[in-house]
């Protein structure tokens, strides 16, 4: 049977081939084929839909579970910046932060001794900042030599570096820019810090509790920024051919909508679904990060005047998209503009109008053919 069929497929081509018409250089050649060569070949022909059509038959949309996640770069951790004790949490787990918020204070000996540090180096910075100063106008009255001269701005080129790496690390640890601004000496010393919310957000977790010894660098508190949600729902293989970035998304029992902006990627081993990343940017208060939900996805709608044939009508040579349009004696190659590919149908957006008959299955043996009369139609050997 299926050498029959290669068989019958291998004289369709062959007779498309000794049949092709002599047109002009501006159209393409007319595939001559008869009813039955075309029924052999499996040549099925449909008619171009318009765009409302697609749209009016997608309303109901798919609908696919998930949960609620935050994107990365939405998410904030509090570290300690020094050694200590944790002597106040200001604010719990749930709590909405905004930016500046006080959210942790540290009690940390550590802290006392970059303080003393940086006073320190601040102290050898301007010290020999003023050298600098009083061996360059010795230099200009030519009473010291330029060597004398080079090591003066090379040893204050140090104590700066050097006092600008006690700066940041005192701001690592958490004092600002104001707190280091009234740190002149050893009576402004401090023990504590205060950690602030680095933006609005909420807070996830709070691994430490109050009294913890904890080190540099532990994980305080976790902040989400709420403004951007996303929900990653799981869609098996057959879904996912219907799905298309930038569909519109609704949350069940949510009024919120969110749109797509990625789908498939590698499927889950365990349950053969691809994840499809859904983002909201208005989450309201009925979502909250970790919560099992279900969307529907409807496709967006396609614009005006474009027109929607089977994905298997659209075929591509050098780079082109072409349907074959049924014409008097045969098929003619039609270049077409595709604007989106959604699920078993390509949306296009000029090329034909709808209510054109076009083949929609069994094109290969007539793209094998036409690949050939083009190739004679341009002088190939």
């Amino acid at each position: 049977m299926v050498f029959r069929r290669l068989f019958a497929s291998s004289l369709l081509s062959l007779a498309l081939a000794g049949h092709a018409l002599s047109v002009s250089a501006a159209e393409e050649a007319v595939l001559k084929l008869t009813a039955q060569q075309r029924q052999t070949a499996g040549v099925v022909i449909e008619e171009v839909r318009t765009a409302e059509q697609l749209n009016s038959t997608a309303q109901q949309g798919q609908l696919l579970p998930g949960r609620v996640v935050i994107p990365n770069e939405r998410r904030d951790v509090i570290l300690a910046g020094v050694s200590g004790r944790i002597e106040s949490l200001l604010v719990n787990p749930g709590d909405a932060v905004r930016a500046g918020q006080p959210l942790v204070r540290l009690y940390s000996a550590e802290l006392v001794s970059l303080q003393r540090a940086f006073l320190g180096a601040r102290s050898s910075q301007e010290l020999a900042h003023k050298r600098l100063l009083r061996d360059e106008a010795l230099f200009a009255d030519g009473i010291i030599a330029e060597s004398r001269l080079q090591d003066s701005r090379d040893q204050s080129l140090q104590a700066a570096a050097t006092e600008q790496e006690h700066r940041q690390l005192l701001q690592l640890a958490g004092l600002s820019a104001g707190d280091l601004a009234k740190l002149r000496s050893a009576t402004d010393l401090t023990a504590r810090v205060t950690l602030l919310a680095p933006r609005g957000g909420r807070v996830l977790e709070q691994p430490e509790a109050v009294g913890s010894q904890v080190e540099t660098g532990a994980v305080l508190l976790q902040l989400a920024a709420t403004d951007l949600l996303w929900l990653e729902l799981q869609a098996t293989r057959e879904q996912l051919s219907r799905v298309t970035v930038g569909d519109s998304a609704d949350v069940v029992g949510c009024p919120v909508k969110g749109r797509v902006i990625a789908a498939g990627g590698q499927l889950d081993a365990a349950t053969q679904t691809a994840v499809v990343r859904v983002a909201l940017t208005t989450a309201g208060n009925c979502l909250a990060p970790g919560q099992f939900v279900q969307a529907s996805l409807l496709p967006s709608a396609a614009p005006a005047g474009s027109v929607v044939v089977s994905s298997e009508a659209v075929v591509q040579r050098g780079g082109q998209d072409y349907v074959f349009v049924a014409v008097e004696g045969g098929l003619r190659p039609v270049a077409v503009q595709v604007l989106r590919r959604q699920g078993g149908v390509t949306v296009l957006r000029s090329g034909v109008s709808a209510g054109t008959r076009v083949a929609g299955k069994g094109l290969a043996a007539l793209k094998g053919s036409w690949m050939g009369l083009g190739a004679a139609a341009a002088g190939s050997p």
